[in-house]
């Protein structure tokens, strides 16, 4: 019997609220110091921007693109400024990426917008387009050598060209697009008709 009374009060006893009073104490000590941490975070200032930098274009200048930041030098962080001129910059139609970082440079906070540049079309060529005058396809066609490479483009080309086949009389043709790369971040441009 007496084991039995042993075995109950030792089973509760040293319970309270689920843990044990041996792991509640440091439990509680770690959240107030975490919380803490975390309350210190919060009320830190943001960074103080010292410079505003511009990395991987190489076609397009960086004054053109400056033009659509509106974070300011000598002005604290702005996520949402930043965000927003990320979104502004891609709508140039120039980049395929635009990404920011914040980086710590000799003692001063850098804001980088880093861009990768669409590639340039350096040629177009139209291949196995025999049913159809070269100047109706050359109409059909929306990218030019000297442009960047824009997705919408190519799928407008695409579809400029079924329908040029099909205003003929053709059946649906195959239209297909290939880009080829080239050096220094250019691509040939080919479009093959299967007709």
């Amino acid at each position: 019997m007496t084991s039995a009374k042993f075995n109950a009060r030792t089973a509760r006893a040293p319970l309270l609220g689920g843990l044990s009073i041996r792991f509640r104490v440091p439990l509680t000590i770690a959240l107030a110091a975490a919380f803490a941490a975390a309350s210190a975070l919060a009320d830190e200032p943001e960074p103080i921007i010292s410079k505003i930098e511009i990395t991987g274009n190489q076609r397009i200048y960086a004054d053109p693109i400056r033009i659509h930041i509106s974070q300011q030098i000598d002005e604290p962080y702005d996520k949402d400024a930043v965000d927003a001129d990320i979104k502004e910059i891609y709508k140039m139609g120039f980049f395929e990426s635009v990404t920011s970082a914040l980086e710590h440079k000799s003692g001063a906070d850098v804001l980088v917008y880093k861009v990768r540049e669409r590639p340039q079309i350096k040629d177009v060529k139209i291949i196995g387009a025999e049913a159809i005058r070269s100047d109706e396809i050359a109409a059909a066609v929306k990218i030019h050598a000297g442009y960047f490479l824009d997705p919408d483009e190519v799928k407008e080309t695409l579809n400029n060209i079924t329908r040029a086949y099909a205003a003929k009389g053709y059946g649906d043709p195959e239209v297909t697009f290939k880009a080829i790369p080239q050096p220094n971040n250019t691509v040939s441009a080919v479009f093959s008709v299967s007709e």
